[in-house]
């Protein structure tokens, strides 16, 4: 071989590794796979490991022939498993070779490299959880660890947890709503021997169930909740008008991977829901014996017969038949369910709802507000029994309910017969009561058509603009939020025509764009909008996407920026600890509240330095944290770094680093002499 030869016979290269090194490695990126040519580059390797600076995927091969071979050095090893854990991304191909060494060697260095590389991958699969349970054991230090030990977890199972897990997420606020759901139920499954933690967790367990069920949501493990939580909860009465939307919750499942979704029809009130399925699995609500339900497949076909299911409900509609009876029996679904089946009213109820013609007169006539005119007519609008005279009349005014006006809503566009009066009802009561439907970015659309009010656009889009924003700022696909396209469509019209003031609906605007293509008309908005935000020091990761359209200063590029949610109007302060050589450096970071309950701040913190910890008195929410950017080339502080890691060659990354102080110190003169 011409290496071995090279190697032989060139006595410049007997004793130079590094020379070695690069001439071995020419060969290997050209494509040599040679075991000779690995015993080579192992036994430069195993002399000077310093040399392997980094892990390309050529390189991975040679490492994994000396572990089967047993040809590698302690401290080579110890590089290795170094630099899997400053690679950016998970990397498939140095996974096994860490989980080999660590099966010999069980240092906490290898454990470190693995965990971390399973958590650049998002690696959650329950085959990896030994991996994070020894770590959580080992107490290493690993932002994120205590997350991948519990989602790595079978969540079928409610085994007893460390307590230093259950008080590491008393603290924490980075679970999502299902992850918080199963533990808190592994939390009251194993109260007994949680005894000295239990009070810390009962009120937060309380107020979370009660929160999940104003949001109406379910699963197998609020299921549980719920039926431990209910009978405690319910004794508050503003909580009655929300049972309705758990209890007649079902999970329809379908194993025929052609069917897209379903939709379900309740003939009461004549309209269609249509409902995706996610691996098979959906929740629909039944509430009616006349319920109908169409499976759709991906080409829009529907089959009423034939389609394999399983229904199945979550809770026991009829142990809170009772309770609805008695506070709510005025609800849509309370009503068709208990008191229309029940008293065999299906076919008489509409003729006994729908209006006589007198009545339709006065309609015709009224123009002030009836009470019981109005009711007559939002009973006849629940089963669709009714003329444009109603719905005209429903329109000036009714108010009710956000789903009742949303549903009025639907009925005045197909008739045209909306107005913007009507429709700032609609926004303003949704904002009151916080809702979150999927059909307010479409009202607000059809309202900004016929209105200019800037300020209730503004607050309405701020409802998707900051869950939209923060989750996204976490880079976390599993807790990214969706939103509708009409959100979108808002924010591009409001940019075009420059009404975006909000701090948060101009940075979900940024954020947006980053992701996606812009024309030419919204490069002046963009830039506009990042010029103003750089003036006010505010700068977010996702910034240097648009560095073709306004250079972020350098400074800020090796700068790591903080944000949370917070209370409004505080004063907070981040303490930051972090490595510095051999040393710990301590800095204390302001927070701006740059919108309401959001906080910012950002400092300069060199590559060479890492972050080992940081609070915020009076805070125990999480905190993001992100590096401007990870990386510029021949900066000063990647000097320093490199300077750092590779004292050998210090030297020479030192004459590279006086000549950028020279000229900085020459611009810095120039400038005091203007």
């Amino acid at each position: 071989r011409d290496y071995l030869i090279l190697l032989t016979l060139d006595e410049s290269m007997a004793f130079h590794y590094e020379a070695q090194w690069e001439e071995l490695v020419r060969f290997l990126e050209q494509g040599e796979n040679s075991p000779m040519l690995y015993l080579a580059l192992l036994d430069v390797l195993n002399q000077e490991p310093y040399l392997l600076e980094q892990l390309h995927d050529y390189k991975a091969p040679v490492i994994r022939w000396g572990l089967r071979h047993q040809y590698l050095s302690k401290k080579l090893m110890e590089q290795f498993a170094r630099l899997a854990i400053r690679e950016k991304c998970f990397k498939k191909n140095q996974l096994p070779i860490l989980q080999n060494i660590y099966a010999k060697k069980q240092d906490e260095l290898y454990l470190k490299a693995i965990c971390s590389m399973l958590m650049k991958g998002n690696k959650r699969e329950q085959e990896y959880h030994t991996y994070f349970e020894d770590a959580v054991k080992k107490h290493l230090n690993l932002v994120g660890l205590n997350e991948f030990y519990l989602r790595s977890l079978d969540f079928t199972t409610y085994p007893v947890l460390p307590k230093l897990i259950l008080y590491y997420f008393h603290y924490s606020n980075s679970l999502d709503k299902r992850e918080k759901a199963w533990l808190y139920l592994n939390i009251l499954r194993n109260k007994e021997v949680y005894e000295d933690i239990y009070d810390n967790y009962e009120e937060r367990i309380e107020e979370f169930v009660r929160e999940q069920l104003m949001e109406g949501r379910m699963n197998r493990y609020l299921k549980q909740l719920y039926e431990i939580m209910l009978p405690s909860l319910l004794e508050e009465p503003e909580l009655a008008k929300y049972v309705p939307n758990i209890i007649f919750k079902k999970r329809l499942v379908c194993p025929n991977p052609m069917m897209e979704g379903v939709y379900v029809c309740h003939m009461e009130n004549e309209e269609e829901v249509h409902v995706s399925f996610v691996e098979g699995i959906c929740q629909i609500e039944l509430y009616s014996a006349h319920t109908k339900i169409y499976f759709v497949d991906r080409m829009g076909n529907r089959y009423r017969s034939g389609i394999e299911y399983a229904l199945e409900s979550y809770l026991d509609e009829e142990k809170f038949r009772n309770f609805c009876l008695e506070h709510v029996k005025d609800e849509r679904r309370v009503y068709v369910k208990w008191i229309i089946s029940e008293q065999g009213l299906e076919e008489e109820q509409p003729d006994r709802l729908l209006v006589e013609e007198d009545e339709l007169d006065n309609w015709k006539q009224q123009e002030e507000k009836d009470d019981l005119l109005l009711n007559m007519a939002h009973r006849n609008f629940m089963y669709r029994r009714y003329n444009k005279e109603m719905l005209i009349y429903l329109r000036n005014y009714f108010e009710g309910r956000v789903f009742d006006l949303l549903d009025l809503w639907s009925s005045l566009k197909k008739e045209e017969l909306l107005t913007a009066e009507f429709e700032n009802r609609v926004l303003n009561q949704i904002a009151f009561v916080g809702s979150k439907d999927e059909r307010m970015p479409e009202v607000l659309l059809s309202y900004l058509e016929k209105s200019e009010d800037e300020e209730l656009a503004e607050i309405m889009m701020e409802t998707y603009s900051v869950p939209y924003l923060v989750h996204g700022l976490h880079m976390d696909s599993e807790r990214k939020v969706t939103v509708p396209e009409q959100y979108f469509a808002i924010l591009d019209r409001q940019a075009e025509k420059d009404k975006l003031h909000s701090v948060m609906n101009r940075l979900a605007y940024l954020y947006h764009k980053a992701e996606a293509v812009y024309g030419e008309k919204e490069y002046i908005t963009i830039r506009n909008m990042i010029r103003e935000f750089c003036r006010q020091e505010i700068v977010f990761p996702f910034f240097v996407q648009f560095e073709r359209l306004i250079a972020v200063p350098s400074l800020w590029k090796e700068s790591v920026c903080f944000w949370f949610m917070g209370g409004e109007k505080r004063e907070y302060t981040l303490s930051v600890v972090s490595d510095f050589g051999e040393d710990c450096r301590r800095s204390k970071v302001p927070m701006r509240e740059i919108a309401p309950g959001f906080y910012y701040g950002n400092s300069y913190l060199p590559f060479f330095e890492s972050i080992l910890q940081m609070s915020v008195p009076e805070y125990d929410g999480s905190i993001s944290v992100q590096r401007i950017m990870d990386y510029i080339p021949g900066s000063r502080s990647h000097l320093l770094s490199k300077m750092s890691e590779e004292k050998s060659m210090a030297a020479s990354w030192m004459a590279d680093y006086e000549k950028i102080m020279g000229r900085m110190k020459e611009q810095l003169k120039f400038l005091s002499d203007r």
